[in-house]
């Protein structure tokens, strides 16, 4: 029981692994009179979702809900590409494009027969900046957006497809996972 009002170290760790279920007990004093004008923690359960889903129209189709590319996957991490992949199609992305090692094609394409996979070739190390570079101006127009870095190994091939990505994509491009320590090794970077 929360007298008043929720208190933050209810719902984050370590507090929240014990607190069990909450409930909050007015005591005659409004939450507002005693608690910061600005919240420092706002909390969303499932109740406020729906509160951030778009409205569809009966009209909406694949085409209409967003086009993303996803470049990542190496020997190694060959599921990050497919979760971020899988993620972006469940929270309503209609079409996702997939730029993955060749040696991963088959079992992408079995994992996510939504997605549309655009195979790299590689030599199990390295991939083809060249087809990268093919793949990211043929999807340019149709995908507003892109993911660089699930399952991209710290090695200086990856980097180098991060950093094309960095110089020549120019719409939103969300660096993730094995994008960071690329991002963090660019010279003047806007803070």
């Amino acid at each position: 029981i929360s007298f008043s009002a929720a208190k933050n170290g209810l719902y984050i760790t370590p507090g929240a692994s014990v607190a069990g279920e909450i409930a909050l007990c007015p005591i005659g004093i409004a939450p507002e009179l005693i608690l910061p004008q600005t919240p420092s923690v706002s909390i969303v359960n499932r109740k406020d979702l729906k509160h951030f889903l778009p409205t569809l129209s009966l009209e909406a189709y694949k085409g209409s809900r967003g086009a993303l590319l996803i470049i990542g996957g190496s020997d190694n991490y060959r599921g990050a590409p497919l979760l971020a992949a899988l993620g972006a199609l469940r929270s309503g992305c209609g079409l996702v494009v997939l730029a993955i090692p060749d040696f991963m094609a088959d079992s992408a394409a079995a994992f996510l027969p939504e997605a549309i996979i655009e195979p790299l070739p590689s030599d199990g190390e390295t991939m083809d900046l060249n087809r990268l570079d093919a793949i990211a101006q043929k999807w340019a127009h149709t995908c507003k957006a892109a993911v660089i870095g699930p399952g991209l190994k710290r090695k200086t091939e990856d980097d180098s497809a991060f950093k094309y990505f960095w110089r020549n994509w120019r719409k939103p491009l969300l660096a993730d996972a094995g994008a960071f320590d690329f991002l963090a090794n660019i010279p003047n970077l806007p803070k």
